[in-house]
């Protein structure tokens, strides 16, 4: 197991028992499992680098996302599904999972498709309130097909996204 893994799993680990219903002494911000009212019932447009966003509440701190994200020969799409864990003012851990689906051309003289998946853990800023400001980091395992030869990796994704609440 690489050291990077094992960090990765203690910091998720951590936040489990960081979150589960312990609030700050003496603080005028406390550290809640539960979101705030202006938090649910939202619609998200999110503009990532480089993808668009759109996310959506679902129940309670979960929230459902589909992603694209189209470059040259290239298109990237996803779903997501995050869980707000915990908030500590007007910042929440979330803690989520990915799966998404791959189509390239012309990469390289290279044609194909593929699929990715994985974890992540990060932190959503709230900001002037119906801006947001998304950055989260995990494991993606990616496997790609072309012309009979395929190939699975696993890669770290650094993802930031900055969110606007319609409504």
């Amino acid at each position: 197991m690489r050291l990077s893994h094992w960090f990765a799993g203690c910091a998720i680990a951590s936040s489990f028992f960081v979150c589960s219903g312990l609030r700050a002494q003496g603080s005028a911000v406390a550290l809640t499992t539960s979101p705030t009212t202006e938090d649910q019932d939202r619609l998200q447009v999110g503009l990532g680098w480089p993808d668009l966003r759109l996310r959506c509440n679902v129940w309670g701190p979960l929230d459902l996302e589909a992603k694209v994200a189209a470059g040259q020969g290239e298109l990237a799409y996803a779903g997501r599904l995050y869980w707000r864990a915990c908030h500590f003012g007007p910042v929440a851990l979330v803690l989520g999972g990915e799966l998404g689906g791959l189509n390239y051309s012309s990469v390289d003289t290279l044609d194909g498709d593929g699929d990715y998946y994985g974890p992540f853990a990060g932190l959503q800023y709230g900001f002037i309130k119906r801006w947001a400001l998304l950055v989260d980091y995990g494991p993606a395992w990616i496997h790609v097909d072309s012309k009979g030869n395929s190939l699975t990796e696993q890669q770290w994704i650094l993802n930031t996204a900055l969110y606007f609440a319609i409504f």
